[in-house]
């Protein structure tokens, strides 16, 4: 037996934090360890982050997205849902920057420009309308959209959540899609 392999036994006798034994451990090996850097610099998440999107909410975000495009497909939208479908765009968008399923940024591009168009429609005429080329690109995003939540992970979803958020507040750190390339 080794004297360090003596002294881990000796040591192991005594009660210690869980965080020293791996110390020692690492120490034979030269590499750092500092327990209170690694508690802080990793958030940790939650069962229930870490699983797929509930399927309940699957089906209530497809279902008002969708619901929100036919509305506004047939003259009868309202600011509210042409904002869920601008919101249903750009969550797609960053949850395709995340590694999930996406459509080409043309796609994004294409959809967003239509909604630019129903906004300057809705600001002349006082109707929010989307017109049938929009229509047809922001079905192919919302069908998308709808795989991504089916498979997405929970975190994920509310980081591209977040993300938003901070994009609509103005604080300019997300590439904005027309500059993508």
């Amino acid at each position: 037996m080794s004297i360090s392999e003596a002294w881990v036994l000796t040591a192991s006798l005594k009660p210690r934090p869980a965080w020293q034994f791996i110390k020692t451990k690492l120490m034979s090996r030269n590499v750092s360890f500092n327990p209170r850097r690694s508690r802080t610099s990793r958030r940790f998440l939650s069962k229930t982050m870490l699983l797929p999107v509930p399927e309940r909410l699957v089906v209530d975000f497809s279902l008002a997205n969708h619901l929100a495009l036919a509305a506004c497909r047939r003259g009868r939208g309202n600011a509210h849902l042409l904002n869920e479908l601008l919101r249903a765009v750009y969550i797609s968008y960053f949850l395709g920057q995340r590694g999930t399923d996406r459509a080409p940024a043309q796609t994004y591009r294409e959809a967003e420009a239509g909604l630019e168009r129903a906004l300057a429609c809705a600001e002349r005429e006082n109707v929010w309308h989307v017109d049938e080329k929009a229509a047809i690109v922001l079905g192919r995003v919302l069908t998308i959209y709808d795989i991504q939540l089916e498979f997405t992970a929970t975190w994920m979803l509310v980081e591209a959540k977040e993300r938003l958020d901070r994009f609509l507040a103005g604080d300019g750190k997300i590439p904005i899609l027309r500059n993508e390339s």
